[in-house]
């Protein structure tokens, strides 16, 4: 789900919300083996952020800023979730 306002500075400016859950699937070494079935598991996975990007026109814009929390509750052998933050920079083209 994303929600956006784009009344700031006469539609120049977007501020930009959103949240995401859903389920991660990991195999591998980034699995604790002994805490899984085959060293595969899916596990629950959540995202919330929110950013600003600077329109350009109507199609172009800047994304200032983008920041975002994401965790996942894949069994590692240390503790059951991974909690990690995520911020990015870009360009945005709608089409």
């Amino acid at each position: 789900m994303r929600y956006s306002d784009r009344h700031l500075d006469g539609d120049r400016i977007s501020v930009f919300g959103q949240a995401l859950i859903g389920v991660t699937h990991a195999s591998g070494g980034l699995v604790n083996i002994a805490t899984s079935t085959g060293g595969a598991t899916n596990d629950f996975s959540a995202l919330v952020g929110a950013g600003v990007d600077i329109n350009v026109t109507q199609r172009f814009a800047i994304r200032a800023l983008e920041v975002d929390y994401y965790l996942t509750t894949v069994p590692n052998g240390v503790n059951g979730d991974q909690s990690n933050l995520r911020a990015s920079v870009g360009v945005v083209l709608r089409f």
